[in-house]
């Protein structure tokens, strides 16, 4: 029947009709060498033979026909089979039994030998050591026998592929010869299609995971090797270039999906955010959004899912969501999406999202009054802390426990953690975060090996050991699920014990502080992680401050100060790497001024003066244009201003860093002077001039969420009011909430704001709401930090001036 073909297809016998008759062919022979097997196992590769002899005779002339998939995977299992009843046999791959016949040609061969390594793949659980032996050797039949022509080099750089992940499953002992592998595959087709191979979409893509994997593979052998973001970069210009009509369903114009390209970006995108790096950030959105909308997956649905796992922002940063997300999603789903509403109504179908989202803002709201919002909103301010509680617990209350519900209660923990330490609650931060801690450990050690001695001398020797990704072509994944990558959980474990060791520093536990803050330092350092390393560093030079180590406080900060110069291109958040140089210079200023047990006199002032020069450094960097936005204007409000000499002689401070009394210029002590100086404040008088007593004043600082005194500092003033032009802004509109008034239960009486447009922490929460806008809440959680920063650098400012007096 097949000889007929050239002549045309036999009376009604279509071509589709024969391909079904060789298929279920294909599955009677797995079926009868399954029977076969069990009763004389002599003839099994008599049968074997025959049945794919049959199968390429066939495809030879049907160039569509399926593989034999059903047939190899039962040979395969019958060897694996035989393996585990430690039968002694020379297990022989297809190649041996077919090479030497003349009904199977080269191309057939090599099909069948490919689904003989999937096969291998697969049933690596029943036999893991036979599995692995039989796939290399599979492999080098291919690329020394097999694909050996110019025309099969996108076959040869796809084995290429498949050998060097099969290596890379196996431990990092052949990391090098997996690059290897990789780098030999980009050059194959970078040979043979140049710059061409953009045309091409199979070529192009498989060049893009060569590029993909390769530089994940170098982050694991080289951390500190340039050519982690260089691949990266590479990879994704190759999959921006191919284009796709939207019309289009083709197989070949879909293979994006069919490789799980979704999982290399997620492990892309997580291991760039836990490196600071978020420069390709909008090129990845780009290819993510891109996908879903070939897939026709809702962009709401993809929204919600990439909250569900964190990956809109970047690790330790105050924003929780990527300007460059909201951009990009701007450009698919319009104005709409950039409303607090949508973003709620994306995700209000889980609970754990929902509340993990609320969360991350309310705390900014505590002090709101009820009905003060003309805006309605489906936000809400009141999420309480049994509400978060509750949602983590159950999710981990579930039998068995996924590791999905470990990461989200572990988000939940660290969130409430944060939200309780801006309230001054350590002892119950201190408990959550050691929750969160924990969860998180549980993921770190599901993904990852570790190899140590006890002693902290040989922390050293660390390795991490990452798996997940290496077996992505052969598992089920879906578009709308999510996974959950080693990168991920190592971001989340390293938060969190940064976290941990943080609130043990600010309550006096140094010794379990510096044990955390060591091993952390210890890993991030092993993976060139210049965010964490910064950090840690920072944290444990303010430690060894508190404990007078000077040597070893001073070695730290300048560890920090040096790797921030060193990893300045590396660190793309200009704002957080504002904060962080701040932070460092506050610390060192901190150190200089505590260190004052010098015997000379002068030696004491030349430090007192380094500090301050330091203080007022930080304080310029976080008074720059960049941190201008619709809710801070720091350029029109700087320390200078506010520190003015014309005003103010000098600043008398508690230890506790507490203003106690400010000297003004001489001048009348009459009701105009009083007149005149009040509005230069921000403050809170009670209309009916009920008397605002020290109790009463410290129950309501008791009931905010974060340090009053550090928000109502008024660092962000408009000048002349101006901001934006009139209409373009919530906030340029007439009536601001400057007059807007608020009960206060404890005082007892309606109070006004009167800070004269400066934007203080009474008035920014109501203008955010009314907005409604995701950006102006997020830029009020980079003003929090801003001005509780600014104040530690006043204060400090303020401490020198005391001690020179």
């Amino acid at each position: 029947m097949f000889l007929e073909k050239s002549k045309g297809l036999h009376d009604d016998l279509s071509e589709d009709a024969i391909t079904d008759f060789v298929m279920e062919a294909c599955k009677e022979s797995s079926f009868l060498l399954d029977i076969v097997h069990q009763f004389d196992s002599g003839k099994v590769k008599s049968i074997v033979m025959s049945s794919l002899e049959n199968w390429s005779a066939a495809a030879n002339l049907f160039n569509m026909l399926p593989c034999p998939t059903a047939l190899v995977k039962q040979w395969v299992k019958i060897e694996c089979k035989l393996s585990k009843d430690d039968i002694e046999d020379e297990f022989s791959t297809f190649h041996c039994l077919l090479s030497s016949s003349a009904n199977v040609s080269k191309r057939t061969l090599g099909i069948i030998l490919e689904q003989e390594l999937l096969a291998y793949e697969e049933m690596k659980a029943l036999s893991p050591e036979l599995c692995q032996k039989m796939q290399m050797k599979i492999f080098n039949i291919l690329l020394q026998d097999v694909f050996i022509t110019k025309d099969s080099c996108l076959q040869k750089s796809r084995i290429l592929i498949r050998k060097g992940k099969a290596l890379r499953a196996c431990g990092t002992e052949g990391l090098k010869d997996c690059i290897h592998c990789f780098s030999e595959a980009i050059s194959t087709i970078n040979d043979m299609y140049g710059e061409t191979c953009s045309r091409d979409i199979p070529v192009c893509h498989q060049l893009a995971v060569s590029y993909c994997l390769r530089a994940l593979c170098i982050q694991e052998a080289e951390p500190t090797s340039k050519r982690v973001l260089q691949d990266i970069h590479a990879a994704l210009n190759l999959w921006l270039s191919i284009h796709i009509p939207e019309c289009s369903s083709t197989a070949d114009q879909h293979d994006l999906l069919s490789k799980n390209t979704m999982l290399l970006l997620y492990n892309i995108v997580d291991l760039l955010s836990l490196k600071g790096y978020t420069k390709f950030h909008l090129d990845i959105y780009k290819l993510i959004i891109r996908l879903f909308k070939w897939k026709n997956v809702p962009l709401e649905k993809c929204l919600a899912i990439l909250w569900e796992y964190r990956r809109i922002n970047h690790a330790l940063c105050t924003s929780p969501i990527n300007e460059a997300f909201i951009m990009t999603f701007t450009e698919h789903c319009g104005e709409n999406s950039k409303v607090i509403d949508f973003w709620i109504s994306c995700i209000k179908g889980s609970q754990p999202l929902l509340v993990g989202f609320l969360q991350i803002f309310s705390f900014l709201f505590a002090n709101l009054p009820q009905g003060s919002c003309h805006y309605k909103s489906s936000f809400r301010v009141d999420i309480t802390i049994d509400e978060v509680k509750d949602t983590a617990e159950k999710l981990i209350s579930r039998v068995p426990v996924s590791s999905h519900s470990v990461f989200l209660a572990g988000y939940l923990y660290y969130d409430l953690c944060e939200r309780l330490t801006s309230n001054g609650r350590l002892i119950e931060a201190l408990s959550f975060a050691k929750q969160a801690h924990q969860l998180r450990s549980k993921l770190f050690q599901e993904k990852f090996s570790q190899k140590y001695t006890s002693g902290l001398s040989d922390l050293q020797t660390f390795r991490l050991v990452a798996t997940e990704v290496w077996s992505f072509s052969t598992i089920s994944w879906e578009l709308e699920s999510c996974d959950l990558s080693p990168w991920n959980v190592l971001r989340c474990y390293l938060e969190s014990t940064l976290q941990v060791g943080i609130i043990h520093e600010m309550i006096g536990n140094g010794t379990e502080a510096e044990a955390l803050l060591c091993w952390g330092k210890m890993i991030s350092s092993s993976q060139d992680l210049p965010l964490f390393i910064v950090s840690f560093s920072s944290m444990l030079g303010k430690l060894y401050c508190k404990k007078r180590i000077w040597d070893l406080a001073e070695k730290e900060l300048q560890t920090a100060k040096q790797v921030m110069v060193d990893s300045s291109a590396d660190i793309s958040c200009l704002k957080c790497r504002l904060i962080l140089e701040a932070t460092i210079d506050q610390q060192l200023g901190d150190l200089y001024r505590s260190h004052l047990d010098c015997t000379t006199e002068n030696l004491s002032i030349k430090r007192l003066s380094f500090a301050e020069n330091l203080y007022k450094s930080a304080l310029d960097k976080l008074n720059l244009s960049e941190w201008k936005n619709s809710v801070s204007s720091p350029e029109e409000s700087c320390a200078a201003s506010i520190l003015s000499r014309n005003q103010l002689d000098a600043v008398t401070l508690f230890s506790t860093g507490e203003v106690t009394k400010v000297k003004m210029e001489n001048k009348s002590r009459k009701a105009k002077k009083a007149s005149q100086i009040l509005p230069q404040e921000q403050c809170l008088i009670s209309q009916n001039n009920s008397r605002l007593t020290r109790s009463k004043y410290r129950s309501c600082q008791d009931k905010s969420v974060s340090v009053q005194g550090e928000e109502q500092a008024g660092l962000t003033k408009y000048s002349n009011g101006k901001y934006v032009p009139a209409g373009t802004d919530p906030f340029s509109q007439k009536g601001s909430h400057v007059d807007v008034k608020s009960s206060m239960a404890d005082v007892g009486s309606e109070i006004t704001c009167i800070c004269n447009k400066m934007k203080c922490w009474h008035c920014l929460p109501m203008e955010v709401m009314e907005s409604g806008l995701v950006n102006n809440f997020i830029f009020m959680k980079w003003e929090f930090v801003r001005r509780r920063l600014s104040l530690r650098l006043l204060t400090g400012i303020g401490m020198d001036a005391t001690a020179r007096y």
